[in-house]
This record gives structure tokens, C-alpha cells and sequence, in this order.
């Protein structure tokens, strides 16, 4: 008995260093905080995972604005909702007082569970795939628009066109989210339902969002960016043939000059402790990077973003 209790002893220890074995964010350059406006007036900040505000004194979009952020023994063990004081604590260190749009990549948990709370507590509409009307619905969350492919949507100088987006590989938790679809639900229960990815134009400025490492079914070359936030979960993981074609197809293909990679950091881990890459265990950041800065050479420039802080979009050249 004594030594089948040392046995699991062992083995939790060596889970708990698996956990915590992760990559330094030291070894790759950060985007510098910006000091003053920017030449379009498009104000881009980072909130982890894929979420990004973006803003010009008028309009607010927010990409996904998952920042709930459950523990991984919360995923593993019970159930999730969000956390609506950790929602206005982000709105207030980002000056989000008013929404007009919250867009959702694709309705897994770390996509699209906070999407509703951000329309709740600051306006707006909530826009996505039908599955993820279900999980505004279950949060009763009426103000809800299913976008389509190709579909382009003007508020004030933003303008926002909506391209399919699959999930990358490996992909879990297949299907789509039903109308008997509850909170406070299972992680799993969270089901793909679609995706999309977006380009926003606003004066010159042109920003191409792959909020996840998947195919794009559309030519991204007809999708012209200076800037492209790019989605490197589970990249590290692919075949270097994999991310050459990822790369190829996203980041060349709209000539943008600025990459910002998103969809990096470890989405267990609250936003009150500092942004740390997923562990090894899980993902190879490392891979990815290392990957995707050699493609980039010295044409594009490739920068991790800070979190909250106004981002410097001056490498692009436009925005």
C-alpha cells in the first residue's frame, strides 16, 4: 500500500513539473506600448487568449474578450461560466465604457463564453454562427447577429468583412451548440459550431484577425493587411510543412508587414497573474515561433503583444 502511495505521489509530482516546464517569453520580441496616437486612430489592445479591443473614440469592437479564464482543474472537474467582475475589470483597463460589437472566432469556451457578459455590461450586439446565438441565448443575451461568410458590416468608419475560419488541428470538441444548450456548462459542452475570421479596414489602416490556426477558406490575398493577428495554437505542434503552408496562406498571402501573434498564452492562468506561454506539455510555442520568425525574416516583423496596453502599429506602415 505504502508503495502505490508513493507511486501516485511520483507520478502527481511529475504532472505538476510537466505543468510548469513552459517556454521564456524573454527569447521573443514584444510590441512596443504605443506613446501616442496612432497615425489612423485605430487603438489596438491585447486582453490574452485571442481577444483584442479595438477602437477609434467612436467605435469599439472586441474580438472574442474571453478574459473568465477558468483553471484547468475548474475545466477538468466542473462546470464554467463567466466571471463578470473579471469582464468590468477588464472593460475598465481598457476604457470599454460602450460596445457596439463583440465577434466571435468560433463558440468553444475560450472563444465565446465571455461574449454575452461584455453585451450585458456595455451594449452592442453579440456576432457569430448560430451556435454561438445559443450561448447568448442561454446567457440572455438577445442582441445577437449570424454573420455569414463574405458578409460586410459598416459601423462608422470600421468596416468588417467575415470569412469561413476552421479551427486548428487538432480539433475538439467537434458539432454544434443546440437550443438546449444551459450555463453554467461543461468546457466540452462548448462545441465548435463554425468559425470565422476577420478584416477590418478603417481609413488606410487594414487589419486581418485569424483568431485560430485553421484553414481559411478564402483567398487571403484578396484580403490586402498591414497588420494580421495571427492565431499560433497548437502551430508548434504541426509539421514544419504545416506552418510553411499556414504562413503561406495567412501572413504572405496579405503582404502585411506586422505580425502579431495571438491565441499563445496559457488561457488557465488568470489575467492577475503575468502572460505565460502553454506549458510543453500541451503545446510547443517555442516551435512556432522559432517557425514563423524564420519565414518572416527582415521584411515582416513579428512581435508578441502586451496585455491592456495600446499596441504600436507603426511598423505597418498604414495603421
Amino acid at each position: 500500500m505504502l508503495a502505490g502511495l508513493a507511486i501516485c505521489l511520483v507520478l502527481v509530482l511529475v504532472a505538476v513539473l510537466l505543468l510548469n516546464l513552459r517556454p521564456s517569453l524573454a527569447q521573443w520580441p514584444q510590441l512596443p506600448v504605443s506613446t501616442k496616437p496612432s497615425a489612423s486612430g485605430v487603438d489596438m489592445r491585447f486582453i490574452g487568449t485571442s481577444g483584442v479591443v479595438l477602437a477609434d473614440g467612436e467605435t469599439t469592437l472586441v474580438i472574442d474578450g474571453f478574459v473568465t479564464r477558468p483553471s484547468l482543474l475548474q475545466v477538468l472537474t466542473s462546470r464554467v461560466t463567466p466571471d463578470a467582475d473579471r469582464v468590468r475589470k477588464v472593460r475598465a483597463r481598457t476604457g470599454v465604457s460602450r460596445l457596439d460589437a463583440v465577434m466571435v472566432t468560433h463558440s468553444h469556451y475560450d472563444h465565446a463564453m465571455d461574449a454575452p457578459e461584455w453585451v450585458k455590461q456595455a451594449g452592442g450586439e453579440v456576432w457569430g454562427t448560430a451556435s454561438t446565438r445559443q450561448i447568448a441565448r442561454a446567457e440572455g443575451v438577445g442582441a445577437v447577429r449570424v454573420v455569414s461568410p463574405e458578409e460586410d458590416i459598416r459601423v462608422s468608419r470600421f468596416n468588417v468583412r467575415f470569412f469561413q475560419l476552421d479551427h486548428g488541428p487538432p480539433e475538439k470538441m467537434r458539432g454544434v451548440i443546440t437550443e438546449d444548450f444551459t450555463v453554467p456548462a461543461r468546457a466540452t459542452d462548448y462545441k465548435t459550431g463554425g468559425g470565422l475570421g476577420f478584416y477590418f479596414t478603417h481609413g488606410s489602416c487594414r487589419i486581418l484577425a485569424v483568431p485560430s490556426a485553421g484553414k481559411a477558406h478564402a483567398d487571403l490575398s484578396q484580403y490586402p493587411a498591414d497588420v494580421i493577428l495571427l492565431s499560433i495554437g497548437q502551430l508548434g505542434l504541426q509539421s514544419p510543412d504545416h506552418i510553411r503552408r499556414y504562413w503561406r496562406d495567412t501572413a504572405e498571402a496579405s503582404g502585411a508587414r506586422l505580425v502579431i501573434p495571438v491565441h499563445w498564452d496559457d488561457f488557465s492562468r488568470s489575467l492577475d497573474q503575468s502572460l505565460e506561454p502553454l506549458p510543453y506539455a500541451v503545446e510547443r510555442t517555442d516551435v512556432a515561433m522559432r517557425e514563423i520568425m524564420a519565414l518572416a525574416g527582415d521584411k515582416v516583423r513579428v512581435a508578441l503583444p502586451v496585455l491592456y496596453e495600446p499596441l504600436d502599429l507603426s511598423a505597418s506602415g498604414a495603421c
